[in-house]
């Protein structure tokens, strides 16, 4: 991150796990957007559906058509939580990390991969500096005309506790670098690194991680998002509870590169979706109407 990229990251991070404040000072009027992570729960219906498509007992077709369906209602109540960007998230999908796939054949257990991941990462690096893969699917969106395309670095957590490799994480920020750099600075402005702990309240991992050698690589023209809404947690925050999170986080993140958003997406996983699609529109909603809130003092004379 210290080249001259405009894409943004995204944090689930609370205001507590941070050691480091800054000068509040501003001279112009503050505005924080506010934006979704995508994953929203899938209807009984759907998941039903997935489940049935699963066992033999629905078409492909017959599949597509509820997807559409659940898709259309997600989007039209998206929108009226008055949020800027519409996604579906993964509810085509059996989570954000995975993809129905075909094999060539089925073998008996203990099945064990014949390749390790190494050797082909290996391979490939013989002919490419980058994932050229990566970089298709980012212009792919791009060209789809997406408002934002993200980027997930759900394992930063690991880099920031493997203190005995310090460069850890500058390696890993490196290789990010190296895919933005291929994109131009309007593109950079679309594409966001999500950095999150999983959406697991129970990830040891993610636990008593200061997060401040993370904030430190951050430049002045990119722009942060703060989580202020627990993705795992049905307690709906009042808006007053966010706009009230939002000064104790600009004393650590200067106010014009503060956004908000969510910890993490709330259903990424098709068998885990621990807090109902009501309850989500109404932290979301909660979350915009509190950003407001937080403007709205902000801006008040000093």
């Amino acid at each position: 991150m210290r080249s001259n990229q405009s894409y943004v990251y995204r944090y689930y991070i609370r205001p507590s796990h941070f050691s480091k404040s800054i000068n509040l000072a501003r001279t112009r009027t503050v505005t924080i957007p506010s934006e979704l992570i995508s994953s929203i729960p899938r209807s009984v219906e759907l998941v039903e559906a997935q489940r049935t498509w699963r066992d033999g007992e629905l078409t492909v077709d017959q599949l597509a058509l509820l997807q559409e369906k659940d898709s259309q209602n997600v989007l039209f109540e998206l929108e009226r939580t008055g949020s800027i960007q519409l996604t579906d998230g993964e509810l085509t999908k059996p989570s954000f990390f995975n993809y129905p796939r075909t094999v060539p054949k089925l073998i008996d257990a203990p099945f064990r991969y014949s390749t390790e991941v190494y050797e082909t990462s290996i391979k490939t690096s013989r002919h490419s500096s980058i994932g050229l893969t990566t970089e298709k699917d980012v212009r792919q969106c791009l060209e789809a005309d997406a408002d934002k395309v993200q980027l997930d670095f759900a394992k930063i957590e690991l880099t920031l506790k493997m203190k005995q490799n310090a460069n850890l994480l500058k390696e890993f920020i490196e290789i990010n670098n190296r895919l933005l750099n291929r994109f131009s600075r309007e593109e950079q402005k679309k594409i966001e690194v999500h950095v999150c702990f999983d959406n697991k309240s129970d990830n040891v991992q993610s636990s008593g991680i200061d997060y401040s050698e993370v904030l430190e690589q951050i430049q002045p023209h990119q722009r942060v998002f703060i989580g202020v809404t627990d993705s795992t947690n049905e307690h709906v925050e009042t808006a007053e509870e966010i706009r009230d999170l939002i000064p104790k986080a600009a004393k650590y993140i200067p106010i014009d590169q503060l956004g908000t958003t969510d910890d993490c997406g709330f259903a990424p996983y098709n068998d885990s979706e621990p807090i109902s699609r009501e309850k989500c529109y109404d932290k979301i909603r909660a979350r915009i109407q509190g950003t407001k809130l937080a403007e709205e003092i902000l801006n008040q004379p000093l």
